[in-house]
């Protein structure tokens, strides 16, 4: 779902990046400038900001911020898994 204000100020939507619920919103913080704001819906944390010449430009950078927050934490949470593998005697040989 997508909000919008009547005059145009301000946006908020939701999306889905790598899996995960994400709530998008973006104003005009100047007559030629914008900015926008990526938290994570499950707990309410900021993972990407963002501004721009345009609310499109604005987006799409705190989006790409989200993606890059959101792809560490998936790393993170892998090697985790692994080194909780190889404590457990389950994980693989590495590989020369």
């Amino acid at each position: 779902m997508s909000t919008e204000s009547p005059d145009g100020g301000i946006r908020s939507r939701h999306a889905t990046i790598a899996g995960e619920v994400v709530h998008i919103a973006s104003h005009r913080i100047t007559p030629t400038r914008w900015a926008a704001e990526v938290l994570y819906e499950q707990d309410g944390t900021l993972i990407g900001k963002g501004s721009g010449a345009t609310r499109e430009e604005a987006e799409t950078c705190a989006l790409e911020g989200a993606r890059l927050v959101l792809g560490l934490h998936a790393a993170r949470a892998s090697f985790r898994r692994g080194i909780a593998g190889l404590r457990r005697g389950t994980g693989t040989d590495p590989v020369d």
